[in-house]
């Protein structure tokens, strides 16, 4: 497991949506287990706005 630490809830947010798409362009049928609840939210607007894809 690696540790990121960044400067603000922002960048982590843009890290982690980072990751999540490269994961699903790296892989040809890609399964995920995304978590839900408000934590989450910021990340999946992020990839649900295409910023990110």
């Amino acid at each position: 497991m690696d540790v990121i630490v960044t400067d603000s809830p922002a960048q982590a947010f843009h890290r982690a949506a980072d990751m999540i798409a490269a994961e699903i362009r790296a892989t040809r049928k890609p399964v995920l287990g995304l978590a839900t609840g408000r934590t989450m939210e910021s990340i999946y607007r992020l990839l649900g706005s295409g910023l990110i894809l």
